[in-house]
């Protein structure tokens, strides 16, 4: 039986660094796909709109559409490898601070006053957003 690794497809995998860019794109894909699932499963949470929820799955896509061919430019012009480490470093720090401030039962007490379709601050959605 030949070894996987003689499949002209996964050949790639003998390069160190074709792994780790290979693992860190996993990685990040997941964590994307985790903060946008939580993103709009906070929104829904709080409205019940699935308007608003359109809005914010829009709103998610609107700047790859507008600045893909812009970062694409770019791409062919600057080291790709340090531009990977900024803008993965930059969509980090994003996501931490994202994170940070739904998290904080402070903050995010003040979601209900301005998504609630009810227009008040209840208890239920403010126990319910803090984790209580």
């Amino acid at each position: 039986m030949p070894s996987i690794i003689r499949f002209q497809t996964l050949r790639s995998l003998r390069h160190r660094n074709f792994r780790l860019l290979l693992i860190g794109a996993l990685l990040s894909n997941a964590g994307d796909f985790m903060q946008n699932v939580a993103q709009s499963w906070l929104v829904w949470q709080l409205t019940r709109s699935a308007l608003l929820l359109g809005i914010v799955g829009f709103f998610d896509s609107i700047p790859r559409l507008f600045l893909g061919a812009i970062g694409g430019a770019i791409a062919d012009r600057v080291d790709r490898r340090k531009l990977l480490i900024v803008t993965q470093t930059l969509g980090m720090l994003q996501a931490t601070a994202s994170g940070v401030f739904r998290s904080r039962p402070l903050l995010a007490c003040t979601y209900p006053r301005v998504f609630s379709r009810r227009g008040k601050h209840h208890q239920s959605d403010r126990a319910s957003i803090a984790g209580q």
